[in-house]
């Protein structure tokens, strides 16, 4: 089952597209992840799926009617997006930026609503962030702003949340906090998640679906341990790897086959 799905979709900036005929499905209520090198088109699907980017041809379906026929605050009321390291207005509280999710749900006559307040102090216990509330979000680390841009997500109360590259510019802690947050707000709130990330560990570990896209095409999509194969990495990374079970959950983990210095 999809709310969200592409179809044939030519997605780019110009003449000559960066994306070309995909057929994506991001399946309901799970955690999809959109993997690949740089510049295979990652973001660029992203852009068109929250519907920034229109697809120079074929289509974005959302609860199955195109995406560009529907109310620009209306698709705001069903798809969050965090784009690649949002910038906060200087001396804004986390409390402040997350009631900012609050905007496509307000109305001329009534700015701010109990049912506001409280879908924003939701957000803010969701993500651990009540006790820092009324913190400047420049001063936090980069692990807490990033749950307080998670936060101001969930405070937007959609079904659907689309995220490019969360754990960019985090240290390893970090990132592995907020993949945890989003496998929480996933499992208790069955939010749609769709994440591109570049770490193919993190990837298999977290996500419940998996999109590996190369040269603007789909390459494989599927459970993680479908997609991440030594074929496909070697096809679609360039890498001679083996994939090898995580010792832990199971999921797949790709390692170089060869060491430092490229000696097998």
């Amino acid at each position: 089952m999809s709310r969200l799905e592409a179809k044939q979709a030519f997605i780019g900036y110009g003449d000559q597209p960066i994306v070309r005929g995909v057929n994506v499905s991001v399946p309901d209520g799970k955690i999809t992840a959109i993997v690949g090198p740089n510049g295979c088109g990652k973001s660029t699907l992203l852009r068109a799926l929250v519907r920034l980017l229109p697809p120079t041809s074929g289509s974005v379906i959302l609860d199955g009617v195109n995406i560009h026929t529907v109310g620009t605050r209306e698709v705001a009321r069903r798809i969050g997006l965090l784009p690649q390291a949002p910038n906060a207005p200087a001396g804004i509280t986390v409390k402040e930026l997350v009631a900012r999710g609050r905007t496509p749900h307000q109305k001329v006559l009534r700015p701010w609503s109990s049912t506001d307040e409280t879908a924003v102090l939701s957000a803010l216990h969701s993500t651990n962030l009540t006790s820092i509330q009324d913190s400047v979000v420049d001063e936090l680390s980069g692990g807490q702003r990033q749950r307080a841009w998670i936060a101001m997500s969930l405070a937007q109360d959609t079904p659907l949340m689309l995220l490019d590259e969360p754990t960019t510019y985090l240290d390893i802690s970090h990132q592995y906090e907020v993949l945890d947050l989003l496998h929480r707000l996933n499992q208790r709130q069955a939010r749609t998640i769709v994440m591109v990330v570049h770490d193919l560990h993190q990837a298999a570990r977290y996500a419940h679906h998996v999109i590996a896209m190369s040269d603007g095409e789909v390459a494989a999509a599927g459970d993680p341990t479908e997609v991440f194969t030594e074929d496909l990495i070697r096809d679609v990374f360039h890498l001679d790897a083996r994939v090898l079970p995580d010792p832990v959950t199971g999921t797949p983990i790709v390692v170089p086959a060869h060491g430092p210095g490229g000696t097998k």
